[in-house]
C-alpha cells in the first residue's frame, strides 16, 4: 500500500465546472477548478458543500429557472442567494508541457 498525503490538494484533475451569471451585466462566465476552495480563493467567496447541496435540491425542485426568477426571488431565499451559480462535477486531466526543469510547467488550455 502506498503512502497517502493528507491535506495535499490533487491538482492533476479539474473536478468542478462552475458557471457564474452576473445579474448586473447579464453575462455568464464558466471556468474549471480543482476544488471549491480553489474557486473561493480565486473569487474571494466562501461557498462550501452545504451551499452546493442546497443548490442541487433547489434545481431538483424547481427544474430550469430563468435569471428573471432569480432577480424576483425573496432576498433571503436560496434561489436569490445561489441561483446565479451552477456547479457541475467533472473529471478532466490537466495537460502540461515540461521544459528546462521538471519543476517548471506550462498549462495548455483546451
Amino acid at each position: 500500500m502506498g503512502l497517502t498525503r493528507i491535506g495535499v490538494p490533487n491538482e492533476s484533475f479539474y473536478k468542478w465546472k462552475i458557471s457564474v451569471y452576473d445579474l448586473e451585466t447579464d453575462t455568464e462566465t464558466t471556468d474549471k477548478y480543482f476544488s471549491i476552495k480553489h474557486f473561493n480563493d480565486t473569487h474571494g467567496t466562501s461557498y462550501n458543500a452545504d451551499h452546493i447541496q442546497k443548490l442541487k435540491k433547489l434545481r431538483a425542485k424547481l427544474g430550469d429557472y430563468t435569471m428573471d426568477d432569480v432577480r424576483n426571488a425573496n432576498t433571503r431565499s436560496v434561489l436569490r442567494n445561489f441561483g446565479h451559480l451552477r456547479f457541475e462535477k467533472i473529471k478532466e486531466p490537466l495537460y502540461y508541457i515540461k521544459y528546462k526543469t521538471i519543476k517548471e510547467k506550462i498549462l495548455i488550455e483546451n
